[in-house]
């Protein structure tokens, strides 16, 4: 099995799109005067979704010919990982676009829709390691520690893409959230983690498993992989929210009673510092995906 570039944007928007529901979520239930947050949250999801999904079409090569012939991918519940994730993602995708129809005709949302939308979330962010670790002969795909960690990508980069639109659509709603920004603190510490883990893991199986772990570490994808991923993607951001939060501390956001904000100083101006931690993330969660999908080298079979 032969995947490029086309399929790590695939994973990194159905991801994305994934972390932007649930980031939605979050900020409806715990910062409820952030409406148009949210609102831009959901339109994320469904957008990053299905343009995913047009990705993965035009991978397939096929798909745009004979579009009837994807319905052969729920024909193997029970053995196919990718049968699952087309469900996974129909049921999301129909979700997110009926709760962002109710976005903007105001109508009340279900409890029990948003719940739906937030398990298919983690479903379909997990999914996308599954569906790479049941391929065994990689020892850098199977293994139980990509979904995790694609998961937890998945959600930071969800919160960077609303936070980044918020902050540059409505910078007046950032103040009040700064808290939540400490997701981008705890995720990208996080993901560190398990990316050592994982090649931790994957050093240890074998001859194909460690040169795969030394291609990154001081091989072809080394520059990538440090520059890129980990100094841009991983520890730039969380320094540069150490920055944002110490500034954010000091301000002080009112909530009217007919809902307006208001804020005491000028904060509520474009924050350069702010979009380009999330812009950093964005970059982080793509150039994993990248890495882990074009840079793993297959086991020989005898």
């Amino acid at each position: 099995m032969v995947w490029g570039g086309i399929i790590a944007w695939y994973l990194f928007l159905a991801g994305l799109g994934a972390g932007a529901y649930l980031t939605s979520a979050l900020i409806d239930k715990v910062y409820p005067h952030a409406h148009r947050a949210r609102r831009l949250g959901r339109i994320i999801s469904p957008v990053a979704i299905i343009i995913g999904l047009m990705l993965l079409m035009l991978d397939a090569k096929a798909g745009f010919a004979h579009p009837w012939r994807f319905l052969l991918l729920i024909d193997n519940l029970q053995t196919s990982v990718m049968s699952w994730g087309v469900i996974f993602l129909s049921i999301f995708v129909v979700v997110a676009l009926w709760v962002l129809l109710a976005e903007f005709k105001g109508w009340e949302i279900p409890a029990w829709l948003n719940i739906l939308g937030c398990i298919f979330a983690v479903c379909v962010a997990a999914y996308t390691g599954v569906l790479l670790g049941v391929v065994v002969t990689a020892p850098l795909w199977n293994t139980p520690l990509l979904p995790v960690l694609f998961l937890v990508s998945a959600l930071s980069a969800g919160v960077a893409s609303v936070f980044l639109a918020t902050s540059i659509l409505a910078p007046e709603e950032m103040p009040q959230m700064h808290t939540f920004s400490m997701w981008h603190l705890v995720l990208p510490v996080l993901e560190l983690i398990l990316l050592t883990a994982l090649l931790v893991t994957t050093a240890g199986k074998g001859e194909t498993g460690y040169a795969n772990v030394m291609r990154f570490l001081s091989g072809d994808l080394a520059i990538l992989f440090w520059g890129g991923l980990v100094i841009i993607g991983l520890i730039s951001p969380v320094i540069m929210e150490l920055f944002g939060s110490r500034r954010h501390s000091a301000v002080q956001t009112v909530v009217h009673e007919d809902g307006s904000i208001s804020v005491s100083e000028s904060k509520a101006r474009f924050d350069v510092l702010i979009v380009l931690a999330n812009i950093f993330v964005l970059i982080g969660g793509f150039l994993l995906r990248y890495l882990v999908v074009t840079g793993a080298l297959p086991m020989a079979l005898l």
